[in-house]
């Protein structure tokens, strides 16, 4: 419940500060507080916000978040999912250790249908198996992905943000199946785991 909470409040978090929002300068750490004690009052134990240059930097003993200007992509996102080499990472979040979660979002010039193509061709590349896909035109695209007890979404569509106007934003998801884990353990009760 508390993952989940943690994501939710964040997410929200990504959206004040990426829709130009942010109130507090970097400098004034009594904004870092507020943001702070409000994540806090959310999901409980202890929260580090951290805004600097235009990113903020949220980290629990629940996962980690960053949104803004300068963010990377957290070092433990899976190395074997596709990203643009020309991408300009604005949101990234990854649960804790144990529950293998991420997400990032990020923007390229590759177009939608090229973006498309390129992460069919890449991911199978890698190993992952496409479940479906949904092409609604110029309003999107989306992928669904899985590999082992890992599943993978990713999202296309058309940047209507002022810097990055025209250019692609692409989202990706990753988490493990869960309902998976569960079965596999019951069934050992009764008897019976890149780059441009």
């Amino acid at each position: 419940m508390k993952q989940k909470l943690f994501f939710i409040t964040v997410t929200l978090g990504a959206v004040v500060i990426l829709s130009g929002c942010w109130p507090f300068p970097s400098s004034e750490k009594i904004g870092q507080t507020i943001m702070e004690k409000a994540i806090e009052s959310q999901i409980g134990g202890k929260v580090d916000v951290d805004a600097d240059n235009g990113t903020m930097n949220v980290n629990t003993k629940d996962g980690s978040f960053s949104a803004g200007e300068n963010v990377k992509i957290p070092d433990n996102f899976p190395k074997d999912i596709f990203v643009f080499s020309d991408a300009k990472i604005s949101f990234a979040m990854s649960g804790s250790a144990s529950e293998k979660s991420y997400s990032i979002s990020y923007f390229t010039a590759a177009t939608q249908k090229e973006a498309m193509n390129k992460y069919k061709e890449e991911m199978a590349k890698n190993g992952w198996q496409k479940e479906n896909e949904a092409d609604m035109g110029i309003q999107g695209k989306i992928l669904n992905f899985k590999k082992g007890q890992l599943d993978a979404m990713v999202t296309m569509g058309t940047s209507e943000d002022e810097e990055s106007k025209g250019k692609t934003q692409v989202g990706v998801i990753t988490s493990e199946d869960v309902s998976a884990n569960s079965a596999s353990s019951d069934s050992e009760t009764v008897g019976g785991g890149a780059q441009e």
